[in-house]
């Protein structure tokens, strides 16, 4: 029984043994433990019975505790039987799991063999490749990847084919559960190459990227090949994505309109853009990186750059820095720079960052604005902005000096009240500027001061980008002298209807004291033996004519400019006799002197009848400037003009001159009128009282003989007009007048006398049939001409007359030309301004009426040769 209870008991710790996975230990110890026990009660039985059964209790007693012990060890054994139970479930459940991960994982996985042959593979390589998981098994691997890829993947099999594995030592440090495991780790054959699986039934590639591991036995012998793909056709096109962006990102950085660079610690190049390179024109950017950027700056903007770096270090930042460099072929190109420090993470300075943007454009803009604010300023019109309140804003030049107030003083004044003697007035142009926008007219301002303005005004509405209305626009034009001119347009088209109608009494007149003056000396040349008081009538006659003349003469100066006859004069005569014309015709509380020096006054070459009216004028105004009286003095003397004086009188030369002074201790001028007195139609008389043509004569006639006039006045002191004349270059003695020589007589000469005036054509055959001359009388220029052909033969010269009905001197002259363009012709007219006409058609003397006999004949004797034909009997 005992016998059969051990072996009971060890086939039970057998049965044990064999399901325990731990191996013997324990167990095998205890086991054998019990098979020697057994064996020596096997012996003890065998032995006398006295000594066996104190052994028999012994070994039951022992084989008890044995039981025991095997009881508590089977029920260890239990226990973890139940342990590693739990374990291979949860090791089912954790391969079931990998399993799930294996075929749900998003990268394609192969399990080969050492072949390469596919035992496993999961849901997204079977998905990636078209085919069922099932129908991939067996396949090789190498037959779904590229053919250019399959070389190399079967080269890589070999290789694995033909040597052991390498296994990989453990790293050193804490025991890991791979160590408890049976079965080695694997161990990565491949990994990160680039391969490209195909599914058979298409064409394209798929790009993939693969790590290759080797699972080992127990042994440590390669039995399984991992296969781990990863598909990087988006990491691919994010790559060629991302290159893209960075070619366009680096081609903006280069292509952008502003330069851009970047500068070490020591302000060296290390980055330079395209479009900066560009700039510097210095080609390749190897040849520039390295370098110092300071030293493509101008001197000036070299000092800026060394002011505004420590602000770069101090708060990490300069915008706007305006600098200078020098561009390609030294050219200098405004920039603005805008430099960001960069910092290491200890806050050290590593490197800058610029923007460098080109401003010529805004430099051409500003000296554009710069330019025209200039011209602005040149610009005679007055020109300023005013807010909507009418205050000014801004001030031009033009408007300083029209005005006469600065731009520090206009600005932020009222133009209203500032500028506008009657602001009322303005309402009219608010209603058209609002609706319009513009504004156009006439307007009344005043100055500072207080002289009124008459001018031309343009309004404008400056709106900003919104279309709403900031500011007004205001341009003035000084049209004050155009209405003065329009009024003296009007005055002198009256003027002109008077000197037109002056013209014609002129001529008549003219024609009335040419008969007289002839006949006067006529007598006095044929009665020489007359009493003196008959030659004094005579005299006063022939005077009285020449005044008459010399009148007609200056009305015909004032009315059509006429230049006069300019001859050699000596003034002391002239200023005599205007003296004492003065004191007979002025009132007698004015005292009229004259000063004259002693010494002989230098001849002037000018139009005595002109000088006269020059002199009368500045004395009548004088007479008018002391309404209570006073003292008017007239003189004279030679004046030598240096180059030094000369230049402070306009149009004046260096030479010698007679001064005429005219002084008065009248009222005198005030200061503002004074550049005015000389304007046409400028008068301070009352309506009626003046024409304000007197002094605007006298200024012409002076300007004619080739002076000029200067005006010395201060008011309540009196005025002094000083005249001065070109003096002759002769001797004074030159300028006594020429011994009387006997008139110039005729040879029997036939002079056709042509004039339609009855009182002509008494007197003129007289006169030259008194001094040896015969005459033929036509009364017209068709009468002229008839005769003319009928004696051209036995004709002399021609004395023909320019205003004439039927056929004029003019048309006259050129019909006897074309008869005989040799024969003399002596034209004669009551105005001077038919001189050029008669010139013109062919006559080749001309003679002012009235004249007197002694002009009448050295004109003729001039003109007609030294034999002149004689008359036909």
């Amino acid at each position: 029984e005992m016998g059969n209870a051990s072996s009971l008991c060890l086939n039970a710790i057998g049965d044990c043994y064999s399901k325990q996975p731990f191996g013997p230990n324990y167990l095998e110890r205890q086991v054998l433990a019990a098979k020697v026990r057994l064996t020596q009660l096997q012996t003890v039985r065998q032995q006398p019975s006295g000594q066996s059964d104190r052994v028999l209790d012994e070994a039951l007693a022992e084989l008890a505790v044995a039981l025991e012990e095997l009881h508590v060890t089977s029920e260890e054994i239990n226990q973890k039987s139940e342990h590693l139970l739990a374990m291979r479930q949860g090791l089912a459940q954790e391969r079931q799991r990998y399993k799930t991960l294996f075929d749900c994982a998003p990268d394609p996985y192969f399990v080969t063999d050492l072949a390469g042959t596919i035992q496993a593979a999961n849901y997204r390589a079977a998905t990636l490749l078209h085919q069922r998981a099932d129908l991939l098994h067996q396949k090789p691997l190498v037959r779904f990847m590229a053919e250019g890829d399959r070389p190399l993947v079967y080269q890589k099999l070999t290789q694995i084919g033909s040597r052991p594995p390498e296994v990989p030592v453990p790293a050193a440090g804490p025991p890991s559960i791979l160590q408890d495991w049976p079965m080695p780790a694997p161990i990565v054959l491949w990994q990160d190459q680039d391969l490209r699986l195909q599914p058979r039934d298409q064409q394209t590639t798929i790009p993939m990227r693969l790590s290759l591991a080797g699972e080992l036995d127990d042994q440590g012998n390669l039995v399984r090949l991992l296969w781990l793909f990863r598909d990087v056709s988006q990491r691919q096109q994010g790559e060629i994505a991302l290159q893209t962006l960075a070619q366009e990102l680096q081609s903006l950085y280069d292509q952008a309109p502003c330069g851009y660079h970047s500068l070490d610690p020591e302000g060296r190049l290390t980055h330079i853009n395209e479009t900066e390179l560009n700039w510097l024109g210095n080609g390749e950017a190897d040849q520039l990186l390295g370098t110092y950027w300071r030293d493509r700056l101008t001197p000036a903007s070299q000092q800026r750059f060394d002011q505004a770096f420590p602000a770069l270090l101090q708060r990490g930042q300069i915008r706007d820095l305006e600098l200078e460099l020098y561009g390609y072929g030294g050219q200098i190109l405004p920039v603005s720079v805008t430099s960001t420090a960069i910092r290491s993470a200890t806050g050290e300075f590593v490197m800058s960052r610029a923007v460098v943007v080109d401003i010529s454009d805004r430099h051409r803009q500003t000296q554009q604005i710069a330019q025209q604010a200039a011209l602005l300023d040149l610009t005679a019109d007055g020109i300023w902005v005013q807010d909507l309140d009418n205050c000014i804003t801004f001030w031009n030049q033009g408007a300083e000096r029209r005005y006469g107030w600065s731009a520090t003083e206009a600005l932020g004044q009222n133009a209203l009240s500032f500028l506008h003697p009657d602001p009322e007035n303005l309402d009219r142009i608010w209603p058209t500027l609002v609706s319009d926008g513009t504004w156009t007219g006439e307007l009344e301002q005043i100055t500072q001061t207080g002289q009124r303005l008459t001018v031309m005004s343009r309004w404008a509405l400056v709106k900003d980008e919104a279309g709403r209305s900031r500011s007004i626009l205001v341009a003035n034009t000084d049209i004050t002298a155009q209405k003065q001119l329009e009024k003296q347009f009007h005055h002198a088209q009256r003027f002109e209807s008077l000197g037109t109608l002056a013209g014609g009494i002129a001529h008549d007149l003219n024609n009335i004291f040419t008969p007289i003056l002839a006949v006067a000396q006529l007598l006095t040349l044929k009665f020489p033996h007359l009493d003196s008081e008959s030659q004094r009538l005579l005299a006063v006659l022939e005077n009285g004519a020449q005044r008459g003349a010399s009148l007609v003469n200056q009305v015909l100066t004032t009315t059509r400019g006429s230049r006069g006859n300019p001859s050699p004069i000596n003034l002391k005569a002239l200023l005599e006799e205007t003296a004492t014309l003065a004191q007979q015709t002025f009132p007698k509380s004015i005292a009229v002197t004259i000063v004259l020096p002693d010494s002989p006054l230098w001849p002037v070459l000018a139009d005595g009848a002109q000088l006269h009216q020059v002199l009368m004028n500045l004395m009548v105004n004088s007479r008018d400037a002391m309404t209570d009286g006073g003292t008017l003095t007239l003189s004279a003397e030679n004046y030598p003009l240096d180059q030094a004086a000369a230049q402070g009188h306009l149009g004046a030369q260096a030479g010698h001159y007679l001064r005429i002074k005219v002084t008065d201790t009248g009222t005198g001028i005030e200061p503002a009128i004074q550049e005015q007195i000389f304007d046409p139609f400028f008068t301070t008389k009352a309506m009626g009282k003046g024409t304000g043509l007197g002094l605007t004569t006298v200024q012409g006639i002076v300007k004619q003989q080739g002076g000029f006039l200067q005006v010395l006045s201060q008011p309540g002191a009196g005025s002094t007009v000083q005249i001065y004349l070109p003096a002759l270059e002769i001797t004074p003695s030159d300028a006594d007048p020429p011994p009387t020589s006997p008139l110039p007589q005729g040879n029997g000469e036939l002079i056709l006398v042509v004039d339609d005036d009855p009182l002509m054509q008494e007197t003129i055959p007289v006169v030259l049939a008194t001094n040896g001359y015969q005459t033929l009388l036509a009364q017209d220029g068709v009468e002229a001409v008839a005769l003319f052909k009928t004696n051209q033969t036995t004709l002399a010269a021609v004395f023909m007359d320019m205003m004439m009905p039927n056929l004029d001197g003019a048309a006259a002259i050129r019909a006897i030309q074309k008869i005989n363009p040799q024969v003399p012709i002596m034209a004669v007219s009551g105005l001077p301004s038919n001189q050029p006409a008669a010139l013109s058609a062919g006559a080749r003397t001309f003679l002012p009426k009235p004249y007197t006999t002694t002009e009448l004949l050295n004109t003729l004797a001039q003109m007609l040769p030294a034999s002149a034909p004689p008359i036909a009997e």
